[in-house]
């Protein structure tokens, strides 16, 4: 967490003396710095009673919110990344090294310190995923006659094995990575009087895999590899989407058991500082179990290439439509 303030050294591990004398902050009034799972003192016998637990409780320390779902969901080698589902949706992989380069910044790809020692994260995200569905579900579907994701799904893989017709950028709350443009809007496109409900469900959840790829692309260029996706949180549940993200991705990916692995992750770095395991690795060995694995298929992999070629058009024509609260152009 310290990494984020932009104010810390992630190779010294330590608050960076030049960035606080440059905005003449002093290190004293800053938190004292501990690694993940460090014990860091013992709950206050007040707060213990309103939770209604033991006050001889010990607290350890934690850390980011996706950098703890990625430790539940496994992920501590090279090329081993996770994918998280939810209302935003974030692709976390590590290294046993910071790798610092120019393409990171021009593709706005951090590094810094993650949960499990000597070790390294790079995170990408979407600012709009599981929302999106959501957008559609409560404004437009409201599921008169299809009563959840699930029969949605079940109707696309009985009847619309193809890909969508119909386009979509999922930036409805802006973009993520690798832009970070928080001007560009969401479209639909590829409309026709034979579009329906389910065309359009299947081209979000092509659009937010086509994302997933593009910012993949970004960290490759960056020397950064991903070979496998764990997916985790709400999304996770859904086989239709994570066949999609195969084969879009052209990445083995894997549905886990605990699908909310944030919780998971933070509960392996308290284990660790009492002593319940040695390392992450015996941990994650004992807690986190595969649901069922999706390889591409590679006939889906071909037409998908084709697609997202002429997907990655779409962005610039989102920069063409934008205007502005006053309704000019920008």
């Amino acid at each position: 967490m310290a990494a984020r303030t932009m104010a810390f050294d992630i190779n010294k591990k330590e608050w960076d003396p030049w960035i606080l004398d440059g905005c003449d902050i002093s290190k004293e009034k800053l938190s004292t710095l501990v690694p993940s799972g460090e014990h860091i003192g013992n709950i206050r016998e007040d707060i213990a009673a309103v939770l209604g637990i033991s006050k001889q409780a010990e607290i350890y320390s934690g850390g980011h919110d996706q950098a703890c779902s990625s430790l539940g969901a496994g992920v501590l080698h090279k090329g081993s990344a996770m994918d998280s589902l939810g209302s935003t949706e974030s692709i976390l992989c590590v290294d046993d090294h910071a790798t610092i380069r120019s393409e990171m910044q021009e593709l706005n790809l951090p590094c810094y310190p993650y949960v499990v020692n000597n070790l390294y994260a790079y995170l990408t995200f979407l600012s709009s995923s599981g929302s999106i569905l959501k957008w559609l579900r409560n404004n437009f579907l409201k599921f008169d006659d299809k009563g959840t994701y699930a029969e949605m799904d079940k109707e696309i893989e009985n009847n619309y094995k193809d890909p969508s017709e119909v386009f979509v950028l999922p930036h409805f709350s802006g973009s993520g990575t690798p832009y970070l443009d928080f001007d560009s809007k969401g479209i639909i496109a590829g409309l026709s009087l034979d579009t329906n409900r389910f065309l359009i469900y299947k081209g979000i959840l092509e659009g937010t895999a086509f994302e997933g790829r593009l910012n993949i692309e970004s960290m490759k260029k960056c020397g950064i590899e991903v070979n496998e996706l764990k997916c985790v949180g709400g999304g996770s549940k859904s086989d239709l989407w994570l066949q999609i993200k195969a084969d879009i991705m052209k990445k083995k990916i894997f549905a886990l058991e605990v699908s909310e692995t944030g919780c998971l992750g933070a509960a392996i770095l308290a284990g660790i500082g009492i002593g319940c395991f040695n390392n992450a690795n015996e941990a994650v060995q004992k807690y986190v179990k595969v649901r069922k694995e999706f390889t591409p298929n590679q006939e889906m992999v071909e037409s998908y290439d084709h697609i997202y070629e002429k997907y990655l058009n779409l962005y610039e024509l989102s920069k063409e439509l934008q205007i502005d609260r006053a309704g000019k152009r920008m």
